[in-house]
């Protein structure tokens, strides 16, 4: 298919001739942005049936209507690759969410942490900057966006046989790419947390180290923000063959 064609999440199911009629805010969108007419084809995907390419058939002041017509890419499983970070204020954070989306997080979890930062979020804002984020990259799926948690309890839940790789700009820790490079069980998941801006507490890091399944790793000498750490973790990951490793 070319690449001209361009893409929209949708919500619904998608199968061969079914009539899709987008909502106000996805026909807005059709209209308004994308500039499509009827007739015009675009394709559409839900993360769980393909990728489709679909055909503008009518548009009204209300709504937009669209044919599905064929299948153009089938649907994979995405590997599960998990990120936790504190959350930040509204314009790092859209770009952390937005960028994580880009290299293939699946799970994105928010946490309040003692310096955690820009207490007020606003999940349908961050869900959208996902969405857009899946449709330019040609994902197949957007990330599951959670709502916050406290960093408590993402580790009083954490299943024992998973292990969790955490970012600590202290120094002494072995670099992220020598433990992912080291291991050698086969990789089911990737799960790696950020910290805030000015990094976790002293108390936070005294608790993490009392659970054997978390690891604290290095990004390097620099101190980095706390969106920039996240993307270059993101970015060993995804430099790291599937299957080789067992890092999650």
């Amino acid at each position: 298919m070319p690449r001209k064609f361009t893409r929209l999440f949708v919500e619904s199911d998608l199968l061969q001739g079914q009539r899709l009629h987008l909502n106000l805010k996805e026909s807005h969108y059709v209209k308004h942005v994308l500039r499509l007419m009827a007739g015009d084809s675009l394709l559409v995907f839900n993360g769980r049936h393909g990728e489709w390419r679909a055909e503008v058939t009518e548009i009204t002041k209300k709504q937009t209507h669209l044919d599905v017509k064929e299948l153009v890419r089938p649907q994979k499983d995405d590997f599960p690759v998990f990120l936790f970070f504190a959350s930040l204020k509204m314009g790092p954070l859209g770009f952390l969410v937005e960028k994580a989306t880009e290299l293939g997080a699946t799970h994105l979890q928010p946490l309040w942490t003692d310096r955690t930062q820009g207490r007020d979020f606003k999940h349908e804002r961050y869900l959208s900057i996902a969405r857009e984020a899946a449709e330019q990259s040609e994902r197949m799926s957007v990330p599951t966006l959670h709502m916050p948690l406290t960093l408590d309890v993402v580790l009083s839940e954490w299943k024992p046989e998973r292990r969790l790789m955490v970012c600590d700009e202290r120094g002494g820790a072995e670099s992220l790419l020598n433990v992912l490079q080291k291991s050698v069980r086969p990789m089911t998941s990737c799960s790696v947390m950020v910290g805030p801006e000015g990094g976790f507490s002293p108390q936070e890091f005294n608790v993490m180290a009392q659970f054997p399944w978390l690891t604290f790793v290095s990004l390097g000498s620099n101190i980095l923000r706390a969106e920039t750490a996240a993307i270059v973790a993101l970015s060993l990951f995804c430099a790291i063959p599937k299957g080789f490793q067992h890092v999650g």
